[in-house]
């Protein structure tokens, strides 16, 4: 199977979040609305995404630290100790483990934590603006 391009794999979160965005300003009225609701609907939309966004960007950036090693070793070792798949001498170690769990991990991405960073700092900008003009 082939990948998609580089740069069209950093675009896809801003992508996500502009679709995501637009159709939770759309539901919040941003059709019907004027003027500062326009701005606020749209403040509440970039809101949402950069949330999201930056969960799962955080998320994804601390698992490929090897942090959430330890739960796998422990489920794995589970499955070894109550099923007669495996024998539990030929489970290795935890530090073991984890330098293979760290020779097979993906270098770190930040096209979707940027992306969440860049929607809550429009999001700030646009409730910004929608309070200038109501006043």
């Amino acid at each position: 199977m082939k990948r998609l391009p580089r740069p069209v794999l950093r675009a896809l979160p801003a992508v996500f979040g502009l679709l995501l965005a637009f159709a939770i300003a759309g539901s919040r009225g941003l059709h019907a609305a004027s003027g500062a609701a326009r701005w606020a609907a749209l403040s509440d939309g970039c809101f949402v995404s950069g949330i999201l966004e930056t969960g799962f960007g955080a998320l994804l950036r601390i698992s490929q630290t090897g942090f959430f090693d330890i739960f796998s070793f422990a489920a794995h070792s589970l499955l070894v100790l109550f099923t007669p798949l495996r024998r539990p001498e030929d489970m290795p170690d935890y530090l073991t483990w984890r330098a293979l769990r760290a020779e097979r991990r993906p270098r770190p991405g930040r096209a979707l934590l940027a992306a969440g960073l860049l929607f809550l700092l429009a999001s700030a900008l646009l409730l910004v603006l929608s309070r200038q003009q109501s006043i």
